[in-house]
């Protein structure tokens, strides 16, 4: 579990080192903390690299574990609530919500999960609504 603030500490520098993506600081720290905190409680430890493409920063976490079940694989990617563990199962939900794009590699040897923050702001899903009409003078 200490490996998990090293990680942090290592994400923080690294979005702070190379002068961009200060916007989406939080979102990195948060989406590979998870991941890498799932992969102590569910995969029994395993490994994680991070690093800049010049465009994005990317996380890459591999545990050790028996892989997410083929019957519980959808409901525990992308559902909020579902564990298989003593949880609150909200981990997953969060990372999709977070990141711009994440990959989930899951077996019998363990799971990896490739995480890709760039350097666009997130969106809601009510972004960019009001971009539709045109603007009136009044």
């Amino acid at each position: 579990p200490r490996d998990i603030t090293v990680m942090r500490k290592t994400a923080r520098k690294m979005i702070i080192d190379t002068g961009r993506l200060n916007s989406r600081l939080y979102d990195f720290e948060a989406t590979s903390t998870e991941a890498a905190t799932n992969a102590i409680k569910h995969g029994r430890g395993g490994y994680f690299e991070l690093w800049d493409d010049g465009v994005n920063a990317l996380a890459l976490i591999v545990d050790r574990g028996g892989g997410i079940e083929p019957k519980n694989l959808a409901r525990a990617t992308l559902e909020r609530g579902f564990s298989t563990h003593i949880s609150l199962g909200i981990g997953f939900k969060m990372m999709w919500e977070m990141a711009d794009q994440i990959a989930v590699s899951t077996g019998e040897y363990g799971t990896s999960i490739l995480i890709r923050v760039g350097e666009q702001p997130r969106e809601s899903p009510e972004s960019g609504i009001l971009d539709r009409f045109p603007s009136l003078d009044v």
